[in-house]
């Protein structure tokens, strides 16, 4: 895939816009695969640092919130572990561009702005 195979930088007076991070959401659904190559193809065109997050969403699992407190915990670092184990496999099996990945706990609408502002990888 590569959507902007002919894209040209653009800008006032001839200065260009410069793409230098991209960040990726997954949560592994078909549309996700087609999200990470698209993004891969900017990155790949831009030169540009891709960060792929998956965000584990412990509010999905109701039975995490009746369980002793010590249960909690292990189950939650067991979720974790999982997603960063899933997108290891997930980067690995769709090639392109080594990209940085983070998994998070959180709401999959949380923000995203500061990594991409900060220019710090995760």
């Amino acid at each position: 895939m590569e959507p902007v195979p002919n894209a040209e930088p653009f800008g006032d007076a001839g200065i260009g816009a410069r793409i230098e991070r991209i960040l990726c959401p997954v949560d592994f659904s078909q549309c996700s695969v087609r999200a990470y190559d698209f993004a891969q193809s900017i990155a790949r065109h831009y030169r540009a640092t891709l960060l792929v997050q998956h965000i584990v969403e412990l509010w999905q699992h109701p039975c995490a919130f009746y369980s002793p407190s010590s249960k909690l915990l292990d189950f939650r670092q067991n979720l974790i572990a999982e997603g960063q184990k899933d997108l290891q496999q997930f980067v690995k099996t769709s090639g392109g561009i080594e990209p940085e990945y983070i998994v998070q706990e959180g709401l999959a609408a949380m923000p995203f702005y500061p990594w991409l502002k900060s220019g710090r990888s995760a």
